[in-house]
């Protein structure tokens, strides 16, 4: 028999515990097991140690990356009026036309009904081919995108003969038969 307060062994025919000084009951009870009490110790899980050398890590790529951008928007030109470039994925030159404002439109009574109103528009600066797009080059975005080529043209003049876009002929040839 056990004493149902402190969990002390005792005699089958104790009244009082001799641990404690309890009544006891002569309904037999089950011991208590002593148990000592858990307290949760919070460990800091391995990707919250990493946090302030993440913060530190960032922080400074930030600074890296902001002095570096000072440095080179010191350092780099600024592209101006007919600067060039090659395109790297056609070898194209291409010539820099500056940002400006200008008025998109008709004034009253000139040119057609949807020149109308003449409003103002601003451009940003912006690369454009120097020359016109070619067959091939267009034969490639094409191919590249897994666009249809336009419909061959059947005109009379530099396509007299011609009939299909692979002609080695044409492969210089501005591009005809697409829209804006």
């Amino acid at each position: 028999m056990y004493c149902h307060k402190c969990g002390a062994d005792l005699r089958d025919d104790a009244q009082f515990c001799s641990k404690c000084g309890n009544a006891i009951s002569s309904i037999p009870i089950e011991p208590q097991v002593a148990t000592i009490p858990v307290v949760a110790v919070e460990t800091p899980s391995p990707a919250s140690r990493q946090v302030p050398w993440l913060v530190i890590i960032i922080t400074l790529s930030v600074i890296v990356l902001g002095v570096g951008g000072v440095i080179a928007s010191r350092t780099l030109k600024k592209p101006e009026l007919g600067d060039m470039r090659v395109n790297p994925k056609d070898n194209a030159e291409m010539v820099w036309v500056p940002g400006a404002t200008f008025t998109m439109g008709s004034p009253d009574g000139v040119g057609f009904k949807d020149e109308y109103p003449a409003h103002q528009v601003t451009l940003s600066g912006y690369w454009i081919y120097k020359y016109d797009v070619t067959v091939a080059q267009y034969r490639a975005f094409c191919t590249a995108t897994a666009r249809a080529l336009p419909e061959f043209p059947d005109d009379e003049y530099s396509w007299k003969g011609k009939k299909s876009w692979e002609h080695p002929d044409l492969q210089q040839h501005p591009i005809v038969n697409v829209s804006w």
